[in-house]
């Protein structure tokens, strides 16, 4: 029940009963000619362009990944490298 001014917040719920045409409904031409008419046609069908060749190697390894850019950052699990050191610490006043 919604109450006056309130910020309380909820769901919504909402009962709605459908009811749908008897079977072979379309089979009468005019009514689906009607109906044509009424709802908008179909988008026009969507072409993809290929923009560039793309080579798959399946025996890529994500580890190994950039190991040779020269970025140290890239490859050889330098993410694990901080684990073993302690964080940094609080002075003593």
């Amino acid at each position: 029940m919604p109450l006056k001014r309130s910020d309380a917040k909820g769901d919504l719920f909402l009962v709605v009963k459908i009811e749908f045409p008897k079977s072979g409904w379309t089979q009468d031409d005019a009514s689906f000619e009607s109906l044509k008419k009424i709802l908008p046609g179909p988008d026009p069908p969507i072409e993809a362009t290929e923009v560039d060749e793309v080579e798959y190697n399946s025996d890529a390894d994500i580890e190994e990944f950039g190991a040779n850019s020269g970025d140290p950052r890239a490859g050889g699990g330098w993410e694990d490298e901080d684990e073993d050191e302690g964080g940094a610490q609080c002075a003593q006043q």
